[in-house]
């Protein structure tokens, strides 16, 4: 999976252990125990390996934060679950949102 390069140094530095997708078709595929190579955006060049310990599927975000702790997902701790939702809209669509549902994917570095 791509990342931005803040999210990527967060997973790497182990401040964050949830990846927040869509429930698209290919999330559809994670299991608990598959490893998940991260690619740091833009280049794509550097890499960190995870194992997906666990998996929270909800119908849409506001949900979603309300059984994930925002700070999981790399937001700061004073970030309400209200903000965590509002800022995944600038990567989905309300209409993307309710047609896949979401996903937190729970990882750990190996």
């Amino acid at each position: 999976m791509k990342l931005n390069p803040e999210p990527f140094e967060q997973i790497k530095a182990g401040t964050k252990t949830a990846e927040i997708r869509l429930y698209d078709e290919k999330r559809r595929l994670i299991n608990v125990g598959d490893e998940i190579i991260f690619r740091k955006l833009p280049e794509l060049n550097e890499t960190i390996k995870t194992k997906v310990t666990g998996l929270t599927i909800s119908s849409d975000f506001t949900n979603l934060f309300t059984l994930v702790t925002p700070v999981l997902g790399g937001w700061n701790p004073t970030d309400t679950s209200i903000m965590a939702s509002s800022d995944m809209g600038k990567y989905y669509s309300k209409d993307d949102e309710y047609k896949f549902g979401v996903l937190a994917i729970h990882i750990k570095l190996i």
